[in-house]
């Protein structure tokens, strides 16, 4: 993993076991250690080790638990001096990614719910939902049916292998699409803005409801598979 620049989260589920096999191995080398001290100095070591590993760890626990609100995470980092590497390469946002990556989803689908019930009826059954990455499609696809929502579709990762659409949309409503990829694509189209402050960065930017499509979905969607 490092060698392949993996993220460090790729093999969090193999940490338990190695701490757990790790502790055991440390046990028996404190206990050996120990059998030829004098019982009061067996009993006060372990004591004082246990001291000493728990006071060790105190301070790593806000961080590692993600308890505290956010405004609270980032003072507590901002006051031990402690700033998290990135993880993603284009992490843009307050908090670490696995914590900002958590916060913003339902809001973006109210907002998009918001757009697409705004159209009259014959429109709504002709406007699609394109996400630009795979959490957003997931999201509304999580969250959407409760406002009645089509499915999103995004050629993101492996999100693409649930596309294409069933149909060819007439609009879309477009997700972290630039400025220019709307004005290339769209005979016409309007802007809503989106920010979530404790959100990542890449989802801080405008919702486009995206009229008189130019292109058939269902036919560039083989070719337009997206990874990043």
């Amino acid at each position: 993993m490092e060698v392949a620049h993996a993220k460090n989260y790729y093999v969090f589920p193999i940490y338990p076991m190695l701490f757990a096999g790790g502790a055991v191995v440390i046990d028996r080398m404190i206990d050996q250690w120990l059998r030829t001290r004098a019982a009061l100095v067996r009993t006060t070591t372990r004591a004082a080790l246990v001291a000493i590993i728990l006071l060790a760890a105190l301070p790593a626990i806000p961080l590692v638990t993600w308890m505290l609100p956010p405004e609270r995470l980032l003072a507590y980092q901002n006051a031990i001096g402690f700033k998290p590497a990135k993880a993603e390469v284009h992490h843009e946002a307050l908090l670490p990614q696995p914590v900002a990556d958590q916060f913003g989803w339902p809001e973006m689908v109210r907002e998009v719910a918001a757009i697409y019930n705004s159209l009259p009826p014959e429109d709504r059954a002709q406007t699609g939902i394109w996400a630009g990455n795979y959490g957003e499609a997931g999201a509304i696809n999580q969250f959407g049916p409760q406002y009645g929502l089509p499915r999103a579709y995004s050629r993101h990762q492996n999100h693409w292998y649930w596309g294409p659409p069933p149909q060819v949309y007439k609009n879309l409503i477009v997700i972290q699409w630039s400025y220019e990829d709307v004005r290339d694509n769209c005979t016409s189209f309007q802007a809503f803005e989106h920010y979530e402050r404790f959100g990542m960065g890449e989802e801080n930017a405008p919702m486009y409801l995206c009229r008189g499509v130019t292109f058939d979905i269902q036919e560039i969607w083989w070719h337009s598979h997206h990874w990043n």
